[in-house]
């Protein structure tokens, strides 16, 4: 999971350097005109930094808690106790059944492709990685041991003009152009051609540009970010325009002080260093390079022009303003592509689980991996414990204490089956799951509640305080705000949602918010019409205060086909002065009158003495 992760996160780097890439070769035209070759060969450090670098920003986000309400639609259950009966799976439309199980299963595919495609491709990009940087390094390896090999240290008092920094200056035989190599400990390689004091003079002033602006350390980054980046072609064109522009840049910079003459003379000392064996060295700072880029060079060394200090300033501007909305772009992308929270998962004991698998939310519900929390927990530990899957369908056998277990789910579908083992598992009841399980990634995950009820509360595990031990759950936002509450808030109004598809429980709901007086609460199982008509000041239909005694449905309600739904109640009450109660009278029995809304719910609609 954190090797496909990076990928990702490495594909949306990849992205954003080529677009800064695309924009800088088409302005290209432009800007060489008017901003110095200095400038162009650091704008692509820009571009290094935008594709090694994976920065993210926190775009501002509609709580997911908050729309939870909205997106409920799911019955659920609360269960705290082993359960001893249940609804058979028979219960369910088996139409419907079949058609969500066949969606299901082409979902699960085409995710578990995707999951399984990303994984080797991300496979594939880390093993390339890993081969071109062995073979840099071998062959940085295999220099190193020629150049001492073949070459002898000298000593080259000329260098103290330039630099008071610790230098090794070998002289090398087998090669014929001047170049530095080393960034902990930096070596002058000098050819073995016998230097006039003018050409030497001429190469350290080269050289020691170079090292004093660091460029065989950006090569190094240049170099590493190739290797990162190896599936990208663009890489491969910023690592050679940073090769030509620093040389130029570095010509540009030695001669920028000479007059005429000793332009001549420097250049005469370049192509006085050309041979048969003159070649690019990677990841140094040669002096010489191929005829064409020579050619270049010398050209640009005879046009130098001098650049303004408004064109200084106006270059590190645009070169800001490019990088900054680089970054921007990338972090915008890679936070589209990352989730918004963390889940932390912890046992009864709280202590935090680590798991592979990362947890999500669906539908404000927790999600965890099934497999690996059994395996976490210790459950799979016996012999004759297991979890088996075929075509979507789970078996799990568990051992808790000498209790076996045995529990069947199916993928997309909301029944945990139950069947105690003395039936060998042919007859079995099945409970009310909080939601469907759903296969993520080729990983089958199960709501976190389904999770406590199959390692705790059917085997009735308790802690010291004789309370079921059950899992919990921290979430956070990526800036690390605790919205753990707001999501159980938002579950905690999904299982009422699901509830109030029952007109009985719905009804029932409300008068446990009115025995409390939580009149905000009320409103939230009643309509509009049903507020603006009994709804007064501290009092619903005359009562302030009304706590159920007896429930009285007749059987006809459910029969019928209509949306409305007809309960009579009897409650003790406290009635409001203004209301037609006498000030002393402490109980009576009125109709709860229910209508079915779009989305299944029922809710109160009025309130009458008789129907």
């Amino acid at each position: 999971m954190m090797l496909q992760e990076t990928f990702k996160a490495l594909l949306i780097t990849s992205l954003a350097g080529t677009a800064l890439t695309g924009v800088l070769t088409l302005f290209r035209p432009v800007t060489k005109k008017v901003f110095g070759y200095m400038w162009h060969y650091y704008i692509w450090l820009a571009v290094l930094c935008v594709m090694l670098l994976p920065v993210r920003f926190g775009v501002p986000q509609i709580s997911r808690a908050a729309e939870a309400p909205q997106q409920m639609q799911v019955q659920t259950m609360q269960r705290n106790e082993p359960a001893q009966t249940g609804f058979t799976p028979s219960q369910t439309n088996t139409q419907a059944a079949a058609n969500i199980a066949m969606t299901q299963r082409i979902a699960d595919y085409a995710g578990k492709t995707i999951h399984n495609g990303t994984n080797i491709l991300a496979a594939v990009w880390l093993g390339g990685m890993f081969l071109m940087l062995c073979i840099s390094m071998a062959g940085y390896a295999r220099l190193t041991v020629k150049i001492h090999k073949k070459s002898d240290i000298i000593s080259c008092p000329e260098l103290e003009r330039y630099t008071n920094k610790k230098i090794v200056v070998r002289e090398c035989e087998t090669l014929s152009s001047p170049f530095i190599m080393g960034i902990i400990r930096p070596t002058l390689i000098l050819p073995s051609i016998g230097l006039t004091p003018e050409q030497l003079d001429n190469i350290l002033r080269h050289e020691m540009t170079h090292f004093k602006r660091r460029d065989v350390l950006y090569k190094w980054f240049a170099h590493f970010v190739k290797c990162v980046h190896w599936f990208n072609p663009a890489v491969y064109y910023v690592v050679r325009q940073i090769n030509i522009e620093c040389e130029i840049s570095c010509d540009l910079s030695v001669v920028s002080q000479m007059n005429q003459d000793e332009e001549k003379s420097y250049i005469d000392t370049i192509l006085s260093l050309l041979s048969s064996k003159s070649k690019n060295i990677p990841l140094t700072t040669g002096m010489t390079g191929s005829k064409k880029i020579l050619k270049r060079r010398f050209t640009m060394i005879k046009n130098k022009k001098a650049t303004s200090k408004i064109m200084s300033v106006l270059s590190v501007l645009i070169a800001a303003v490019l990088l900054s909305t680089t970054v921007l772009a990338s972090g915008v992308l890679s936070d589209l592509t990352t989730d918004h929270y963390t889940i932390d998962i912890r046992n009864h004991r709280g202590e935090k689980i680590e798991l592979n698998n990362k947890p999500f939310i669906e539908n404000s519900e927790v999600y965890v991996p099934l497999r690996e929390l059994f395996e976490k927990m210790g459950y799979l530990n016996s012999e004759d414990s297991s979890i088996k899957w075929d075509n979507g369908t789970i078996e799990i056998s568990v051992v808790f204490e000498n209790r076996p277990a045995y529990y069947g789910l199916d993928i997309g579908k909301n029944w945990l089956r139950l069947a105690p083992p003395d039936d060998n598992y042919s007859v079995g009841v099945a409970i009310e799951m909080s939601d469907v399980p759903i296969l993520k990634g080729g990983t089958t995950y199960v709501v976190l509640n389904d999770m406590n009820y199959m390692m705790y509360s059917y085997f009735g595990i308790r802690d010291e305080n004789n309370q079921l031990c059950k899992l919990t759950y921290n979430v956070y936002e990526k800036n690390g705000t605790d919205v753990t509450a707001q999501i159980a808030a938002a579950t905690e109004a999904k299982k009422e949602n699901g509830l109030m598809k029952q007109p009985e429980s719905t009804a029932a709901l409300f008068l446990d918010a009115f025995a409390g007086g939580n009149f905000e609460k009320m409103k939230t199982y009643c309509t509009q019409s049903c507020i603006d008509t009994f709804f007064g000041d501290g009092y619903v239909f005359g009562m302030k205060r009304a706590e159920l005694v007896n429930v009285d449905i007749n059987e006809t309600e459910y029969a019928k086909s209509s949306n409305d739904f007809n309960i009579l109640v009897t409650v003790n009450m406290t009635p409001h002065e203004n209301s037609v109660f006498d000030p002393s009278q402490t109980s009576t029995s009125f109709y709860i009158c229910l209508f079915r809304q779009p989305d299944g719910r029922y809710l109160i609609n009025e309130f009458a003495t008789g129907v």
